[in-house]
């Protein structure tokens, strides 16, 4: 790690960002730090990675009493005047 990213993680940190760490050379088990020593021979520092925020959308085909066809898209689908049958097309996730 060069000096220029160390010092972004160590000003995220002074941000109040949370900071992450594992044994130096190694990329796995990452932990959260409240206070980080700064001990960078032996251990690498990063600021943590923030989930994603993403919504799972569903496209349903819809067949109505009048045997016309459709479909729906969102979250949370929602049919009053239902009266036939239904098919769950295709899921996908969309990040936000």
């Amino acid at each position: 790690m060069d000096i220029r990213s160390k010092i972004e993680v160590m000003e995220a940190f002074e941000r109040g960002e949370e900071i992450e760490c594992a044994a130096a050379g190694y990329d796995t088990n990452w932990h959260y730090v409240k206070t980080p020593s700064w001990d960078w021979r032996e251990n690498d520092y990063r600021i943590k990675t923030r989930q994603k925020e993403g919504v799972v959308l569903e496209t349903w085909l819809i067949g109505s009493h009048s045997l016309e066809m459709f479909t729906i898209e969102g979250t949370k689908t929602y049919c009053s005047n239902y009266t036939g049958k239904v098919k769950l097309l295709a899921t996908r996730e969309v990040e936000l």
